[in-house]
Formats: structure tokens, sequence, C-alpha cells
């Protein structure tokens, strides 16, 4: 029954891959949102670990190949995937530890998430860029880091006077960035 299981997930999720050894079976299975609209573009592989005794004893589960999700979006999906292993008892569980992995991935992205540097909520008001990585920055702040990696590499006299020109663009990006939220809330008003 576990082979006939592997089977049908193998069938469903593109790319999964099967590594069995004397003992236990590793299932790696590619991940992405439901929804096409995601506001970004994620994806991570769900590894279960499977062994003879199951679905008497549990598997393990992990995360591996996360792109474009910050560690928190990670353990959410993580736990929602452990989640239904704990839940399933003595029952098979690996379609619905997959699944749950997909819902909790598409949870994530229905929302901008939050910005790596600064770690505030990206919102649709505030400027953002994302990487080839797929991470979503405020604006504002991928420029303030630049301009400090940037500095850091002139040497020490001009780091100080680089930061607070990159402080002081940041601080007049988010002042432009209220300006629009607010006008935006009185034209709705």
């Amino acid at each position: 029954e576990t082979e006939a299981e592997i089977s049908m997930i193998e069938a469903m999720f593109e790319g999964c891959r099967t590594q069995r050894d004397t003992g236990k079976t590793a299932l790696s299975v590619p991940i992405e949102p439901v929804s096409t609209e995601a506001l970004r573009r994620c994806s991570c592989v769900v590894h279960v670990e499977i062994s003879e005794g199951y679905p008497g004893q549990a598997p393990s589960a992990a995360i591996e190949s996360a792109r474009g999700l910050v560690d928190k979006e990670e353990n959410t999906i993580l736990q929602r995937v452990r989640q239904v292993i704990r839940e399933s008892g003595d029952e098979r569980c690996l379609l619905g530890a997959i699944s749950a992995g997909v819902e909790a991935l598409s949870d994530v992205t229905a929302v901008p998430g939050d910005c790596p540097i600064c770690l505030s909520p990206l919102d649709d008001s505030a400027e953002g860029f994302r990487a080839p990585c797929e991470h979503c920055f405020h604006g504002a702040c991928l420029l303030r880091s630049r301009s400090y990696f940037l500095a850091e590499e002139a040497g020490d006299g001009a780091a100080a006077s680089a930061r607070a020109a990159a402080d002081a663009e940041a601080q007049r990006l988010r002042a432009i960035e209220a300006e629009l939220s607010q006008a935006d809330a009185r034209m709705a008003a």
C-alpha cells in the first residue's frame, strides 16, 4: 500500500524524486502555490522520509530548496506538514501532508510577506523589488543596503558619509510612500 501511495504522489507532482534504501524511502516533492495569481513566485521541496514501520511509525518531514520564502514562511509550511503527520496517528498521511504543504505555501504567497532586510511587512503601497531569487524587498531598504555595501568596499572614511546619504534617501522614500498611502486613503473615502 505504501508503494501505491508513493506512486500516486509521483504521478500528481511533477519532478517528484524517490530514493529507496534498506529500511527507508525518501520522497522529495517540489511544490508551488495553487493560485497562479500569487503575489510572489515561491516554491520549495517537501522532503519526507518513510521507514519500514510506516504508517505505524510516522514519517519525518523537512523543507528544502526554498525560493522566495523567508525562514518564518518555511517554518509555517513545515509546521502544517508535520501537523498532518502527527494527527494521522497510524493512518496513511503522505498525500495529506504534501497537500497541507501546498495549501500552506499558497497561503503565505497570498500576501506580500516581509522585507528580509528590515523585517517589516511589504504591502501594495510600498515600492518593492523582486530579486532573481524571488525574494521581495522594500526599494528603500535595498538602496540603503547597497549603499552600505559600496561604502564598505570604498573604505572607512567614505562609509559614514555614504551611510548618512543612504539613510537620508531611505527616509525620503518612506515619506513619499506615506504620502501616497494617505492620498490613496483620501481617494477611497
